[in-house]
């Protein structure tokens, strides 16, 4: 199983009515909710942690992880209400995002509703996102990632939203803590920019090494992707496809990436440092492939196992 933690809300997604008017329609979202239903589609056992408000919203995000057979063992229910996330999308442009987080039920995991341990079947944990902005959820999940460090495959996609950051410098240090904590970095070339302003890619992703992942991704959109491992550099062209929005893009790739990982027996400590360049490229190429779908859509609606050829 892959258990992914952090965040579920509601995307307030830009549209139309049947009108003509302009209007912002609810689809449940967040990037570690968006990424476990990836996982799940892609025919990976699936189990999401966190805490989800018992209002009507909540309940849709339960169906929907319900209805894609996500494992709520490791769920909470929470009376707070639930995240929204209102989302402006443009064709040709990245998304533009307006979040309302204070007091929420995602943003209120307690230490005590953490598991003390998780059995062996669990073979990694996905995390990130603004789930790691809003306290106290951002120092539980931490400390929960300290727990789990050596024991099984920790996945970090940063997912940086600059615009609920209130103090960079401690933002940067939380992420610099989790980059030496994580197996594997899965992180945008816009988020590198950002994270290391004023330098080139290949050096920001190489700071992003330097921490001691044994995998670091970075995505570029359209132009494709490359791995960091070792002395090793592969880069994997992106999937042409006509893309409606990108939405979701990212929570796709990280959970292509992890999916296929875990389908050709190489999720695990031991074999994530031996992992051939040819692998990667095929992995890379399999994430890929699963992102450009979430691309051919409207929201984060990822592809399940038989729509990637």
């Amino acid at each position: 199983m892959v258990i992914v933690l952090g965040e579920a809300l509601i995307d307030m997604l830009s549209g139309e009515t049947t009108n003509g008017e302009k209007a912002f329609v609810p689809h449940s979202g967040g990037s570690p909710f968006n990424t476990c239903i990836a996982i799940a589609r892609l025919g990976v056992p699936a189990g999401f942690l966190g805490r989800i408000s018992k209002d009507f919203f909540g309940q849709m995000l339960i169906n929907g992880l319900v209805e894609n057979g996500v494992d709520l063992s490791f769920t909470q229910r929470g009376t707070e209400p639930t995240t929204l996330g209102f989302v402006k999308t443009s064709a040709g442009k990245d998304p533009e995002y307006a979040f309302y987080t204070t007091g929420t039920a995602d943003c209120s995991l307690g230490s005590d509703e953490l598991p003390e341990s998780f059995p062996d079947s669990v073979k990694a944990l996905m995390f990130g996102s603004i789930s790691l902005l809003m306290e106290p959820g951002a120092t539980v999940i931490e400390s929960l990632i300290k727990q789990e460090y050596g024991k099984r495959i920790l996945s970090f996609d940063p997912n940086i939203r600059p615009g609920l950051i209130k103090n960079e410098a401690e933002f940067r240090s939380r992420c610099n803590r989790l980059f030496a904590l994580s197996s594997i970095v899965k992180i945008s070339d816009v988020d590198l920019k950002w994270l290391y302003p004023g330098k080139s890619l290949d050096e920001a992703s190489q700071s992003v090494k330097s921490f001691g992942p044994a995998l670091v991704v970075v995505t570029r959109g359209a132009e494709g992707s490359f791995a960091l491992k070792g002395d090793q550099e592969v880069s994997c062209m992106g999937t042409e496809v006509r893309v409606v929005d990108t939405v979701g893009a990212g929570d796709t790739f990280h959970a292509g990436l992890i999916a296929w990982l875990y389908k050709n027996e190489l999720l695990n400590l031991e074999a994530l440092d031996t992992i051939s360049a040819d692998q990667l490229t095929e992995g890379l190429s399999f994430a890929s492939k699963c992102a450009a779908v979430t691309c051919s859509r409207k929201g984060a609606d990822p592809p399940y196992e038989d729509e990637i050829l």
